[in-house]
């Protein structure tokens, strides 16, 4: 017999042998089966199953199972009768796998299925069920030998091709805290030829009303469950976490106690990242990450208000938790640091903060192990300028933490951080140097700050700032008066700034900045000093501006009397009553021999900021001394000393003259 024609035999026999199949399961009523279906649920979870309406089979190649209107019953005392109500469940199945003991459902879909997952206010959860009560089997004959088990033959071999689900809500309460969640499903479609080919995702839908989308594609379910490398590229959107798109890809791997991605590529709009992360699982997991990234761009991932400080609404202050202070005395989380070793590296081209500070060159590589937590090097350019930092972090002994921390900056400039936080027309130039040394050990961020010691210096350079912002700091409120009435007064823009100073000495948490604050301009010198005591978080400063141009009678010599007290959570603002008797005695002195034009001279002390008797303020405040400038402040040889009237009309034509700058 030709092989051809066996071949035909098979296929009609087949075909007859599908034919009889389906005729058999046209003239089937599967409603009848419906009680039984309920009776078998309530067996198998001791919960009610309805199924309100009808249970019928579409006959083809690929029959399928429909079922509407069903509910499932929710645990006793639960927040409502049903755990799941639906509207339709359908299943197609493929006929011909069945021949081969396989199962293949081309479609499995769920219509408006309405989930809700709870725990009671024990903690019990409505998930939990079991089989319902029944009466206790009668005891075996003695002569009767047990019976051995069945042996399973496994899991059957089930593909499924599509899984769709439309317009769902799925609902998470907890009853012991009283809170729940939401997620409404617009749609979920999985679709995969069978386990062994790749998985492709569609999801729509909104978490507690905000919107949220899910697309792409992963690797075959049977390579995840056999722990081989799974790719998958998904990309999302979901603005109530990030308000950019997230697009997501690399390899994922389960291991043995090793979970990893390798290729790693993480976009976030405008920014993007890249490398491979491994986490191996043991008595200490140790964690091993490489990134690298061109840009990310945090102004755009996490922006910070746009809103005005003048748009914002006065609100009372909230009142603060526990003592009100800034360091919490809560234990440092020690055994965290301990509990896992990390090996990381990570490279960023330009980092752009939410303030839309630019960091650049970004180079860093930390190290956690046994609890000491090291950054070297910690590198990145900063305003035009080099920083780098080098960070200990100690917590090996278990009791307490040493900090050990070096930040060197160098050529940073002032001007460049202004213009990229959206002030270039407030400051220029002003290259910075920066050196801070600090060192402490302590169980809490309180007590570390109580130890503290080391130095904090940071040096300025030449720049310009915005005479808007020298006048509001210090300036001649009445040589502002004088440009208002007189328009052909002299009106500058900027003010050039020949050096500022910042240097504090830390020494068992008490900073002490002994006339280590400074800065000189051409308007006026600024000198400040005072102490910030780390361990009670109480402040004492006092600036002191002194103004070198103009009439200087105001804001610059009124600063003098200013003092910043108080405590770090609530500084104050006070008079200085010190500052404010001098100037007192010098202010009736000056009125009482010669009118207001005498009283701006005396005010303005033009050899004050220069002919102090420990040099020029930013040399004094970096502790140099006397400097070559001590010279400049003698009178010129050719000056001729004001004479005093003790005429009334020459005093008001001084005062006059003072008050228009004439």
């Amino acid at each position: 017999m030709k092989i051809a024609k066996i071949l035909g035999i098979l296929v009609t026999v087949v075909a007859v042998l599908i034919g009889g199949l389906l005729a058999f399961l046209a003239t089937l009523d599967v409603n009848k089966y419906k009680p039984m279906i309920v009776e078998e649920a309530k067996k198998a979870t001791g919960r009610d199953l309805a199924i309100g309406g009808n249970l019928s089979l579409k006959v083809s190649l690929s029959p399928a199972l429909v079922v509407e209107n069903v509910t499932f019953a929710n645990m006793p005392g639960g927040s409502r009768p049903e755990m799941v109500t639906m509207k339709r469940f359908e299943a197609e199945v493929a006929l011909l796998p069945l021949l081969h003991g396989g199962i293949q459902v081309n479609r499995l879909v769920l219509i408006e299925p309405d989930i809700l997952i709870e725990t009671d206010k024990h903690g019990k959860g409505n998930w939990v069920m079991g089989p319902a009560e029944s009466a206790p089997a009668p005891a075996a004959k003695k002569e009767e030998a047990p019976q051995p088990a069945a042996k399973s033959g496994g899991l059957p071999n089930v593909a499924i091709e599509e899984i769709r689900i439309e317009k769902a809500v799925f609902v998470n309460r907890d009853g012991a805290a009283g809170t729940s969640m939401k997620v409404d499903i617009d749609h979920l479609v999985l679709r995969a030829k069978s386990l062994a080919g790749p998985l492709s995702i569609d999801l729509a839908g909104a978490l507690d009303g905000k919107a949220f989308e899910v697309k792409g594609t992963t690797g075959p379910i049977a390579d995840l469950m056999a722990q081989k490398p799974w790719p998958l590229d998904i990309g999302a959107k979901a603005t109530f976490v990030l308000p950019v798109p997230i697009q997501l890809a690399g390899t994922l791997t389960m291991g043995d106690k090793v979970y990893a991605i390798d290729n790693l590529k993480l976009g976030l709009g405008k920014s993007a990242l890249a490398g491979s992360a491994k986490v191996a699982i043991a008595a200490k997991p140790k964690a091993t990450v490489r990134l690298a990234s061109d840009l990310i761009d945090l102004a755009e991932i996490a922006p910070g208000s746009d809103k005005k400080a003048s748009d914002k609404k006065e609100v009372p202050p909230a009142k603060k938790a526990g003592d009100g202070r800034v360091f919490p005395a809560d234990p440092l989380s020690l055994d965290g640091l301990r509990a896992v070793d990390v090996d990381a590296e990570v490279k960023i081209g330009k980092l752009i903060l939410p303030s839309k500070l630019a960091l650049e060159g970004i180079n860093a590589k930390l190290l956690l192990n046994n609890g000491r937590l090291e950054t070297k090097p910690f590198a990145l350019k900063l305003g035009g300028g080099d920083v780098a930092t080098n960070l200990v972090l100690d917590a090996s002994s278990g009791s307490s933490a040493s900090l050990n921390l070096n930040v060197v900056g160098k050529q940073v400039m002032a001007g460049n951080i202004a213009k990229d936080m959206g002030n270039s027309d407030m400051f220029t130039g002003g290259p910075t140097d920066i050196n801070i040394d600090l060192r402490g050990q302590g169980g809490s961020v309180r007590s570390l700050m109580a130890g503290l010691n080391g130095t904090i210096q940071i040096v300025m350079g030449q720049g310009r700032v915005n005479n808007t912002l020298i006048n509001w700091g210090g300036g001649d409120i009445l040589t502002q008066l004088t440009n208002s009435l007189n328009p052909t007064a002299k009106k500058e823009d900027y003010t050039p700034i020949s050096c500022g100073v910042v240097n504090f000495k830390v020494q068992n948490g008490m900073a002490n900045a002994s006339k280590g604050i400074a800065f000189e301009t051409n308007m006026l010198d600024i000198v400040g000093d005072g102490t910030a005591n780390l361990k009670t978080e109480g402040l004492d400063f006092g600036i002191k501006p002194t103004v070198k141009e103009g009439l200087g009678v105001g804001v610059g010599n009124l600063a003098s009397m200013v003092r910043l007290r108080g405590t770090m959570a609530n500084p104050t603002v006070g008079i200085d009553t010190a500052e404010a008797a001098k100037t007192a005695l010098k202010t009736g002195a000056a009125v009482a021999s010669g009118g207001l034009s005498v009283l701006g001279g005396a005010l303005l002390d033009k050899t004050g900021a220069t002919s102090q008797a420990s040099g020029p303020p930013c040399q004094v405040a970096l502790g140099k001394g006397m400097a070559a400038k001590q010279e400049a402040a003698k009178p010129a040889a050719n000056s001729v000393p004001a004479q005093k009237s003790s005429n009334p009309a020459d005093a008001a034509k001084g005062t006059i003259k003072g008050l228009f700058g004439r």
